[in-house]
């Protein structure tokens, strides 16, 4: 194990920071195959790896699809409220056809409770 530290303490020598950073960050994804994060924290210093143009890329990837994770979670929430919000607007219709709390809460596959509250917030 030491002798791969010593290897890593090799890259402090070289002094342009952008290859070092690049050389920083390409010895921490491949000895994060068989050495502890905790370790490699230790011995790489992550502010020059933050310069590096390959941790530049990484982040950015991360980021792209965080984003689009948000993206489709926001679009599935936005569908579920705008399908629930169609169904309680036929709750009105639905009750003036004559159909009870229970069969409108089937017919619309929601909770009765929620069927319930609605109309008696319509009542009032």
């Amino acid at each position: 194990m030491f002798d791969n530290v010593s290897k890593f303490l090799v890259l402090e020598t070289i002094t342009d920071n952008r290859v070092r950073g690049n050389l920083m960050t390409a010895a921490s994804v491949f000895g994060g195959l068989v050495l502890k994060p905790e370790l490699i924290k230790t011995i790489l210093r992550s502010e020059i790896m933050k310069e590096s143009a390959v941790y530049q890329e990484i982040l950015q990837e991360g980021e792209q699809r965080g984003l689009l994770k948000g993206e489709q979670r926001g679009l599935l929430k936005g569908e579920q409220i705008g399908l629930l919000k169609g169904k309680l607007e036929t709750i009105p219709l639905l009750t003036k056809l004559g159909l009870t709390i229970a069969e409108i809460a089937e017919e619309l596959d929601i909770d009765i409770a929620l069927v319930d509250q609605f109309v008696a917030n319509q009542n009032h």
